[in-house]
């Protein structure tokens, strides 16, 4: 009913896009390998390489879950998710430790490469398994007070929309929290304060791993460990005056496990460490992202094989749950490197959160 909504006055985030699974980054086929970290979604599905030679089927798959949205209390706020405090409260500290348990996913991805993708192992499955979340998010003083006003805001023309939706008796009409939503979706200062609502915090540290194991000729039995790495990413965000409108800096920092082919006509691999480090330049306007990323990587016994990534990647937000990504530019690798990459981000769930 109309009160009841009213009462809950339930805040829906819209600005929720898992990245680049760490599955896919692991395996250098993902479109970026240095990601702005984001509010994730409760499960998506990522598609790679969707104009792949033979029969157009893509090869590369990935699948990201973030337990929080399955699981979460059912008075969870929007406040505790953000890691913000009430007006005049302070957040508490308990809050403050779970904030990586609201940020956390595991994915699994899946990869195929055979001649058609110039691999020197021909034939070869590659399985990864990965995990992220969010370490720290700073805001300044600022924008806390900026977000508060914008939810206060956003509250308000919920309420206004609720109350329009009683008949002249004062009768509740039917299916009136669908219809809050549909006049919601359409009002434009209320999608401006969530918009608001989700602004880009000053910094954040977001960490994640993955492992993936290698299938030759697709058979269990030929499988062999193929990477394993641990990164970090810091971001810095420039928020422009447009609250879709702003310039992020990220710096990346990842140990890697990577089981070298030593001898091609053999097939002997050899395990080393390397070393990744690098940035991205991202620039976001409305529904678009336009970013530039450089990733050195350096071995520590093999320097001959040191190599490194230059790619420019534009990305387009079709809908709040798709996003559609391309990338250019030189990959990993001496051979066969350019890297020419159309991938789709579909997100499933819904997030609403108490505002209250």
């Amino acid at each position: 009913m109309t009160t009841a909504y009213a009462q809950n006055k339930d805040i829906k985030l819209t600005d929720l896009k898992t990245p680049n699974s760490p599955g896919f980054q692991i395996l250098d086929i993902s479109p970026s390998s240095v990601e702005r970290p984001t509010n994730p979604q409760g499960f998506s599905v990522k598609v790679l390489n969707l104009f792949s030679s033979g029969n157009g089927i893509p090869k590369n798959f990935s699948f990201e879950f973030s337990p929080f949205w399955s699981f979460k209390p059912k008075d969870e706020t929007v406040y505790n998710y953000l890691g913000i405090p009430k007006e005049g409260e302070k957040l508490p500290p308990a809050q403050i430790l779970k904030a990586p348990l609201r940020k956390f996913s595991i994915s699994l991805a899946s990869a195929f490469s055979d001649s058609t993708s110039g691999s020197s192992l021909k034939n070869t499955n590659y399985i990864a398994v990965g995990a992220r979340t969010n370490l720290l998010t700073l805001r300044t003083r600022g924008q806390v007070e900026n977000i508060h006003a914008d939810l206060h805001n956003a509250t308000q023309i919920m309420l206004k929309k609720a109350a329009a939706l009683h008949g002249p008796g004062g009768e509740i009409i039917r299916r009136p929290v669908d219809e809050v939503d549909k006049l919601l979706e359409e009002d434009e200062e209320y999608q401006a304060a969530l918009a608001g609502v989700q602004r880009q915090p000053l910094l954040l540290l977001d960490v994640a791993y993955a492992y993936s194991n290698a299938f030759a000729d697709n058979k269990y039995a030929n499988r062999r460990f193929h990477k394993s790495g641990f990164w970090a990413t810091l971001t810095a965000n420039a928020q422009f005056k447009a609250t879709d409108h702003f310039l992020s800096f990220i710096v990346l920092g990842r140990i890697t496990n990577d089981n070298v082919l030593k001898d091609t006509a053999k097939l002997v691999f050899e395990e080393d460490r390397a070393i990744d480090y690098g940035g991205k330049l991202e620039y976001n306007l409305k529904r678009f992202s336009l970013s530039v990323e450089y990733v050195k990587r350096s071995y520590n016994d093999i320097s001959a094989i040191d190599t490194e990534r230059t790619v420019g990647i534009l990305q387009y937000k079709i809908s709040n749950q798709l996003y559609v990504m391309g990338t250019y530019g030189k990959n990993f690798g001496n051979i066969n490197n350019v890297f020419a990459l159309l991938g789709l981000n579909w997100g499933f769930g819904s997030s609403p959160l108490k505002n209250e």
